[in-house]
């Protein structure tokens, strides 16, 4: 069972259903399960909150968290509706020199990372607002909204206007010795020197780079992402583009892999997330 806020939710096979005598109907086995625990420790439901019984090919999935999940198909679509409103609201927002409330620009952040759990290579595009809200705590208090905002989400409305809006969920092992996976070995010094090297392609790249943040702090975290920024452009650009990329660095540092899982970075970093936009 999964549960998000006040609603659980989960997935049983179309013909394993349990009566539940209460309600005098059948729910799949997991939610009669789940209602006879709360009958066991007291906590009250109710008949018209729990949905009925339905079949995925005749009639439309249920909503959770308001996207469409198709089991059987493995995917979770983004409602057209949703999308058209969501967009609305973004380029309302996203004009240069508007000041809202502060807790417009928390509603919109919080809006747009709800639909990052479908759309989820546009979580850069927040960057520069969550830097303009950071030390901020009046709710009602007016903002400006800057360039740098309103070019980040623009660029969130044009992919979400643009991508199909479905994402399909799968699941593979798979490990660097596999025959369909790209090896690249990446490097970065901290006086500013990069390279990068594919062994089964006998391609190696190096370079120097001219402009560096302000905070020397931040040099190496920053051709380290740069390094690694630059192979998968490299590979993005490759007539047979390959389909998995095991990247290997000698950074001991789970920045690196902090940023390109969650693909959030403060501002001075983010320049490089442009690289992969």
């Amino acid at each position: 069972l999964k549960a998000y806020v006040d609603d659980s939710y989960s997935f049983e096979r179309a013909d394993n259903l349990k009566f539940y005598a209460p309600y005098n109907k059948s729910f799949p086995a997991k939610q009669t399960d789940l209602l006879i625990l709360w009958d066991e420790i007291g906590l009250p439901h109710d008949e018209p909150k729990q949905p009925e019984v339905f079949s995925v090919s005749l009639a439309p999935s249920p909503a959770v968290i308001g996207f469409i999940v198709d089991p059987n198909a493995m995917s979770v679509l983004f409602p057209e509706a949703k999308r058209a409103e969501l967009l609305e609201h973004i380029r309302t927002f996203a004009v240069v020199g508007k000041r809202w409330p502060l807790r417009e620009f928390l509603r919109i952040a919080g809006w747009c990372n709800w639909a990052f759990n479908v759309l989820f290579l546009l979580p850069p595009g927040l960057s520069a607002l969550y830097e303009k809200v950071a030390d901020k705590s009046n709710l009602f208090a007016g903002v400006s909204v800057n360039t740098s905002i309103a070019r980040d989400l623009a660029w969130i409305a044009g992919h979400i206007e643009h991508l199909p809006g479905i994402r399909l969920l799968n699941a593979h092992a798979w490990k660097p010795s596999n025959d369909d996976v790209t090896v690249v070995f990446v490097d970065a010094a901290s006086s500013g020197g990069l390279g990068i090297f594919f062994p089964s392609l006998d391609l190696g790249f190096q370079c120097r780079v001219s402009e560096l943040p302000a905070s020397a702090d931040m040099h190496i975290n920053y051709l380290e992402l740069l390094a690694v920024a630059s192979a998968i452009h490299i590979c993005a650009l490759m007539d047979d583009t390959p389909h998995r990329l095991a990247v290997f660095s000698d950074s001991l540092s789970s920045f690196t892999v902090d940023v390109f899982s969650s693909l959030r970075a403060q501002p001075p970093f983010n320049s490089v997330d442009d690289v992969l936009r």
